[in-house]
């Protein structure tokens, strides 16, 4: 299990490298103090005088998943709906944009609600707002789907595609299975997003929406009411199967920072981001970013982004692109150029 503090309600968690907390993301950690939503640990962390980084994660009233499993009824049910559940608390942290280490998808790292009835606990996780490499007792503990399917019983089938699943983090995958296993129905109401394999639900009845697309064409806002429509842009192909809507906006979506901050709808199939407004669909006035910095591209039905050689670079969730490489846009995600943070949603 993680390291007791000593302090009551709390649990202590060391990396294996040197101090990841000096390389924070500002985006996260504001995220974790002010958008955290219920399925995410409240944390603290600092560097130690070792240079490592420690992490407390506040666990009151809450119990690991090692121990609450021991009092749910052993039946094949009872854990498919708790691995629902636990994925439930994956799809709800990735589509907040926190960071989702495997490595933290422990029985003793994951959590449940201390003292409610069975596997219709709540499930809590431990999502720092860096890349964390856990030191310790990682080898000493039965891993998630394993400790599940011995407990509940599992046939070996079912156990090994669920293992796969779970290795090549194909957690939207795995909910959709868990929970048509659990007697659930599959939630087709709206587009599903589910982290790194996410992929919206397609719709067949997009052929009356031209004059919505205009609309929104019309709806690109910058602070202070600048309209960025070039002449060249294009209307998407409204083929079924072919019609997608993206959004970049410098607030997390669905918070009050989105609505203060820029936003822009890529309605083309080409859409640049650069230093000129003449050139550039998202014009972004700093000397950092370059004049044609990076374009977003829709092909096929799915999003890339390719930086264009630019100076200082684009990221894409923390990860810097190699330039003039098209890399392919999960449906929720966090873009920098040249440091300026955007949020990217598809639908």
């Amino acid at each position: 299990m993680a390291e007791s503090t000593g302090l009551p309600g709390f649990v202590r968690l060391s990396s294996s490298g040197a101090a990841a907390c000096r390389g924070a993301d500002p985006h996260l950690e504001a995220g974790l103090l002010r958008h955290r939503p219920a399925s995410v640990l409240p944390l603290s962390w600092l560097a130690d005088t070792d240079g490592k980084t420690v992490l407390y994660a506040e666990v009151r009233d809450h119990a690991p998943l090692c121990e609450s499993i021991l009092t749910m009824e052993k039946n094949k049910i009872t854990g498919y709906r708790l691995l629902e559940r636990i994925m439930e608390a994956v799809d709800e942290a990735l589509d907040h944009l926190f960071l989702v280490e495997q490595e933290l998808l422990r029985p003793d790292l994951i959590f449940t609600d201390a003292g409610f009835p069975g596997s219709e606990a709540s499930v809590h996780l431990i999502c720092p707002p860096f890349t964390f490499n856990l030191s310790g007792t990682q080898k000493d503990h039965e891993p998630l789907i394993d400790l599940l399917a011995r407990v509940f019983q599992w046939d070996t089938l079912t156990a090994r595609r669920f293992k796969q699943l779970f290795f090549n983090q194909a957690y939207a995958d795995l909910l959709e299975e868990a929970r048509a296993l659990a007697g659930h129905p599959t939630q087709q109401a709206g587009p599903v997003t589910h982290g790194k394999n996410k992929h919206p639900t397609p719709s067949h009845e997009r052929r009356g929406l031209s004059s919505l697309i205009q609309a929104l064409g019309r709806a690109i806002f910058w602070q202070g009411g600048r309209d960025t429509v070039h002449e060249r842009t294009r209307e998407l192909d409204l083929a079924p199967g072919n019609y997608k809507i993206a959004q970049l906006s410098e607030g997390l979506p669905g918070t009050p920072e989105e609505e203060c901050g820029r936003r822009a709808y890529i309605l083309t199939e080409e859409f640049f981001i650069g230093r000129e407004m003449g050139d550039a669909d998202l014009c972004i006035d700093s000397s950092a970013v370059s004049r044609l910095h990076a374009r977003i591209l829709l092909k096929g039905g799915s999003f890339f982004v390719e930086d264009l050689g630019s100076s200082n670079g684009t990221t894409l969730d923390g990860v810097r692109l190699n330039r003039h490489r098209e890399y392919l846009l999960p449906d929720k995600c966090r873009i920098a150029f040249a440091g300026h943070f955007f949020y990217f949603r598809c639908e």
